[in-house]
């Protein structure tokens, strides 16, 4: 059999799930992979700063916060950008200028000033996702959405499935490889965006045509992307849902290992490490699955499904006391959040003025990731009071009511497209 061949069955199952997209997408699926498997330097920049640059705990956390901060606000700027000067140019400047930010790393001696490097190559990075969800979104029916988002964070965990191993070798053997390595990937993807991906940014005659006839979702807005939000109620009821689902599932990379270290102490780092393989693990064979059975649903009907998974896999750990169960776990909520992910984006892109794709990605992309900065914090605090076991009930009950506030926003939304159809 040639290596190009791939099993009937197989390609029968990638052709119903990942088949009818347009061909950037599966251009960005590649170069997803190509990123994430070469994010070298996000994966070790703890380790980095602490043991070759000779920074405090203290002081290393200041600076991967400043990292995520970068990231968070890059990314409301290029959402804002991306609408302003359009999506190709914006993905190719913001690529090429990590990877000369990175690249340079790699010539320099090991100095604070490289740190201040790559917060700003952090922020150039965090503004490519608002792009890349407005490329998709401008190219991409609605009804093919789930499936293009899916594929692009299938993408994301087939790198990163990768990436952590070279990255570890690199970094004991070749550490200046670290920066070469991030920046001669992220050239890759640059160079597939260059050639294969085109300008899909509306066109004015696009947005005049879209602003004539009855109001709809994605209809062009005049003035600030607030108007076009308040015209919106059940994008601004979703905002907090999606912020309370990142916190829910934030507990997976604080609460979790501080649970298997109580538990069983200095072997809980091995644990936590097995269990994040098979998080990988999971992702990468579930989620053709889990899409051909939440395709048929509406995406706020799936993040009420999400938040059950949620509920089930974290809430459970307040009795379990056995590892084989926190592989249950893992396997529930890693579940939980493959719905939630893919559903997230394609709900948002549902929901946009497209004049507004790049602005509305780039603010609520911000605002979402308000649960995984607060999650860990919060979290903490908690623990100190009541306890790990404490915290994964209050986890639970946080997973079902925000089961039960989805399920109250999707019927609120059918009734809202009931009567604008009557």
């Amino acid at each position: 059999m040639k290596i190009t061949q791939i099993p009937a069955g197989l390609q029968r199952g990638w052709g119903r799930n990942y088949g009818g997209l347009s061909k950037p997408v599966y251009i960005l699926f590649f170069a997803r992979i190509v990123n994430r498997m070469g994010d070298f330097v996000k994966l070790f920049l703890t380790l980095y700063l602490t043991r070759v640059l000779g920074m405090g705990t203290e002081t290393a956390g200041l600076f991967v916060m400043l990292s995520a901060g970068a990231s968070m606000g890059g990314g409301l700027l290029g959402g804002s950008l991306t609408d302003m000067f359009g999506r190709r140019r914006m993905i190719l400047g913001l690529q090429m200028s990590s990877a000369l930010l990175v690249g340079t790393c790699g010539f320099l001696p090991p100095n604070i000033g490289i740190a201040w490097f790559l917060i700003v190559a952090s922020g150039a990075m965090g503004a490519v996702r608002p792009v890349v969800n407005s490329i998709v979104a401008d190219i991409t029916q609605s009804s093919l959405r789930q499936r293009a988002f899916s594929l692009l964070y299938l993408g994301t965990n087939m790198g990163v499935a990768v990436g952590p191993i070279i990255a570890g070798f690199l970094f004991r053997n070749y550490l200046q490889w670290i920066f070469w390595g991030d920046a001669l990937t992220t050239l890759v993807a640059f160079t597939l965006v260059l050639i294969w991906v085109p300008e899909t940014k509306p066109s004015r005659a696009d947005i005049s045509k879209s602003m004539q006839g009855e109001f709809h979702l994605e209809q062009a807005e005049e003035g600030s992307v607030f108007r076009a939000l308040l015209r919106r109620p059940v994008l601004l009821l979703f905002a907090p849902l999606g912020v309370m689902g990142n916190f829910i599932y934030s507990q997976h990379a604080f609460t979790i290992p501080l649970h298997l270290s109580k538990l069983w102490g200095d072997r809980g780092a091995e644990m936590f490490g097995t269990i994040m393989s098979l998080n990988a693990v999971v992702v990468l064979i579930a989620t053709t699955g889990v899409l051909c059975v939440c395709g048929r649903f509406k995406p706020l009907n799936n993040m009420v499904y999400a938040s059950l998974f949620f509920m089930i896999g974290f809430g459970m750990l307040f009795v379990v006391h056995s590892f084989f169960f926190f592989l249950v776990s893992t396997v529930l909520w890693t579940i939980g959040e493959i719905i939630m992910v893919t559903n997230l984006s394609v709900f948002v892109a549902n929901h946009t003025p497209i004049n507004h794709r790049g602005r509305f990605n780039g603010l609520l992309s911000l605002i979402f990731g308000l649960g995984f900065t607060i999650g860990p914090y919060i979290s903490g605090t908690a623990i100190e009071s009541i306890g790990v076991e404490g915290m994964w009930r209050i986890t639970g009950a946080a997973a079902a009511l925000n089961a039960v506030m989805f399920f109250i926003l999707f019927r609120y939304d059918q009734r809202r497209v009931i009567g604008a159809a009557v």
